[in-house]
């Protein structure tokens, strides 16, 4: 029973946010998965399956939503052919950062986001640098305004990751 009461759920987050631009997904609840929040297995040409671990389900509400979101973008970048790992995990917590049509996460939440954001940006190639340039542009006018917005208290632990997208520059 838990696991159809799951699957509405997540259909449900799917639905009400219009997360789902294919209609060729499948999202379901997968007790067995471990470590992870969840899994997306793509298929390019067919659907893909996203499975949302108890972990995911551990999270807060707006935390699942963000999870969910991700795990799309997977299944979007997918269909029209976006590669390379560093690149498809950092469009994944733009997603996430940008919260588009979506509850923001807490402070807390974000920081985490962006901090793994970052790192995906600087693990990139300079040529996938340059073609999502734009994309980055997006996330870090978003941390600034979150950063701007936030209470020192929010900000103290995290002012190195303000400080790391203000130095980054388009090559």
């Amino acid at each position: 029973m838990e696991d159809i009461q799951h699957n509405a759920l997540l259909r449900m987050i799917v639905d009400f946010y219009k997360l789902d631009q294919t209609d060729l997904i499948d999202i379901s609840y997968d007790a067995s998965i471990t470590g992870d929040n969840a899994r997306t297995d793509n298929i390019a040409d067919g659907p893909s399956k996203v499975r949302i671990s108890p972990i995911g389900f551990a999270q807060s509400w707006e935390e699942l939503v963000h999870t969910v979101a991700h795990e799309l973008e997977h299944v979007r970048q997918t269909r029209v052919g976006v590669t390379g790992k560093n690149v498809r995990e950092f469009l994944g917590e733009r997603i996430e950062i940008l919260s588009k049509g979506m509850m923001e996460e807490y402070f807390g939440g974000f920081a985490d986001d962006i901090a793994r954001a970052l790192e995906l940006w600087k693990a990139m190639t300079q040529a996938e640098q340059r073609k999502h340039w734009t994309h980055l542009e997006q996330v870090r006018n978003r941390v600034r305004a979150r950063f701007a917005a936030a209470s020192e208290e929010e900000r103290a632990d995290v002012a190195h990751l303000l400080t790391g997208y203000n130095a980054l520059a388009k090559s």
